[in-house]
């Protein structure tokens, strides 16, 4: 998934894990870096609930690493530093740097055009390379978006569903920007390596990553998960909320080239020291992968090879997190300290990337540079939040429907002075006020702030999570439609490009957008367009004033489909 749906995800679970540290003999002094760490993972300390291991490597070895939480609930198996975790997107690493030996033993080359490799790809009119492939610029839409929008399952990957999901990328009518002009994360360039690995050597890219990197590395305990019916040995499973707001088991995807490789903390180690020692790749090996890519107008961009170059409080980082529904991971690199921290989780609430900075601020203390400039999307988190009351007809102005580009709609509602909150299927939950426009929610890190227009009307609203400052507006109200002009719209709709069917129909005065897998409302905008959480769905008529179809528009991701009206 990407990194915007990521933490546009409201994860609204109660926090009702209790804190054992009194029970704890700490072999180390309270105030040592190590305990300190063990108080950033002192909700996962648990022996009920998924956890994590996570590790710091400096000047070479292991400074320090540390277990949490079960690997499997039902047989209360611990975490261990041997714990092999399904990593996510820090997957795409390891297919990068499969691509690059290819290259350095010449069976490919990085300017190479794809359609060498993927025939079946259209021709835009533009080149597209391995290397814009390799650097998130190709402009090829996110297949995970595709699948969620042709209504198609995430089940594991097969040679059929490989075939499955180069057929929906190669049916698509354009990019979204010509290559090499911008970066934009899609997982489709790494599913799309995966392939190009597979056609070139024969056999599969967990076959030649386990030849050419993991065996030569001695990475023993890693692996590409290829099929649900492989065995890893000390797999931990993945788990998610349950509606009990406890933990259940759900089996994973697999898509290799975009996610698929399991590892564990011990094998990051090795595989830390080879940016370090080089052991192995060629000369140009490690500085291709970590050089970040360059746009057509020479702008440089923070995405290099499956690895991310950013800066952390003024020093240079080099990593990449990976996320699944069930896994967490994260790999943050600073080569100038020679510093590594690694953290990998079997719980996808559990934010590996946040987390593992923390650790990384302890050891980094001395080189932190306190002044940063500041962010104007980012709201610092505040340590600890003090309620306060409001006039009831505060309350009441904020009550209404907000609706974020991407679909999601949140519903505030004021119920005798409290504000509550309802997102998608979520259950209600209350928001509590710390200023006249500013809430904040007690059961997670989450705060919202109402916006107003120069009219001092409320317009819309910010809500912080995770580091990131998201806008949604407020829906305007509209006039009710009537049964006959509601039945209008309902019908069968096709899009070729998605090969999906979606239905429109009226349940209880209501449209909904329903298929075997999915049903879902409809909410009247205005005129012809509806809202829905994929995104919006605007119908068109005909001279004759029939629906002849609609688009779907789902504006974050600049995607856009018609569907024509069958029948």
């Amino acid at each position: 998934m990407n990194s915007t749906k990521r933490c546009l995800t409201v994860i609204f679970i109660a926090m009702n894990i209790m804190l054992r540290f009194a029970s704890i003999v700490f072999a180390a002094d309270n105030n040592s870096t190590e305990s300190q760490v063990d108080q950033i993972f002192s909700e996962w300390n648990t022996s009920y609930s998924p956890g994590c291991a996570v590790a710091v490597f400096k000047d070479n070895k292991i400074e320090y690493h540390q277990s949490y939480g079960l690997m499997d609930l039902e047989s209360k198996t611990a975490i261990t530093p041997n714990t092999v975790f399904d990593i996510g997107s820090m997957s795409k690493q390891f297919t990068a740097a499969c691509i690059i030996l290819l290259a350095e033993q010449g069976e490919l080359s990085l300017t190479d055009d794809i359609r060498k490799y993927a025939t079946e790809f259209p021709d835009y009119g533009n080149t597209i390379t391995i290397q814009h492939l390799l650097n998130n610029t190709s402009g090829i839409r996110d297949y995970t978006w595709l699948m969620v929008l042709a209504r198609m399952s995430f089940e594991a990957q097969t040679k059929r569903k490989t075939e499955e999901i180069l057929n929906l990328i190669s049916r698509q009518d354009g990019l979204q920007f010509n290559p090499g002009d911008e970066y934009y994360y899609s997982n489709s360039n790494y599913f799309l390596l995966g392939v190009i690995i597979e056609r070139i050597t024969g056999i599969t890219v967990g076959e030649f990553a386990d030849k050419n990197i993991f065996k030569p590395l001695k990475m023993n305990n890693t692996v590409i998960h290829e099929s649900h019916s492989q065995i890893i040995k000390n797999a931990a499973k993945g788990y998610v909320p349950d509606p009990n707001e406890h933990f259940k088991f759900k089996q994973k995807s697999i898509i290799k080239g975009a996610g698929g490789v399991h590892s564990t903390i011990m094998d990051m180690f090795i595989w830390d020291q080879n940016f370090i020692r080089s052991s192995i790749g060629g000369e140009d090996f490690l500085s291709t992968l970590t050089t970040p890519a360059k746009l057509n107008n020479g702008k440089t961009v923070q995405y290099a090879c499956g690895l991310e170059v950013k800066n952390h409080k003024g020093l240079k980082t080099v990593g990449h997190t990976g996320y699944t529904e069930s896994f967490s991971a994260n790999m943050t690199r600073f080569p100038d300290q020679n510093i590594t921290v690694v953290c990998l989780a079997n719980f996808g609430g559990i934010r590996a990337g946040r987390l593992a900075l923390k650790v990384a601020d302890l050891y980094l203390a001395d080189y932190i540079v306190e002044a940063e400039a500041p962010n104007p999307t980012q709201k610092p988190a505040a340590i600890q939040r003090t309620e306060i009351e409001l006039e009831p007809s505060i309350i009441e102005a904020y009550a209404g429907d907000y609706r974020f580009d991407f679909g999601l709609l949140m519903r505030f509602t004021d119920e005798d002075g409290r504000l509550m909150m309802k997102a998608g299927p979520q259950p209600k939950v209350e928001f509590f006020p710390e200023s006249e426009d500013k809430f904040f929610m007690k059961a997670a890190d989450v705060q919202v702030e109402f916006n107003k227009n120069d009219s001092g009307k409320v317009d819309g609203i910010t809500l912080y999570q995770m580091g990131k400052a998201m806008v949604a507006k407020r829906a305007a109200a509209v006039k009710p439609l009537t049964a006959e002009e509601i039945s209008q719209f309902t019908g069968e709709y096709y899009c070729d490009e998605l090969m999906a069917t979606y239905r429109v129909v009226l349940k209880d005065d209501k449209l909904f957008v329903t298929s075997t897998r999915l049903d879902e409302p409809l909410r009247h905008v205005e005129d012809e367009a509806f809202a829905y959480s994929r995104g919006d769905i605007t119908f068109t008529k005909s001279s004759e004033n029939i629906i002849v179809n609609f688009r779907l528009e789902v504006k974050s991701e600049r995607l856009s489909f018609v569907f024509l009206k069958r029948k």
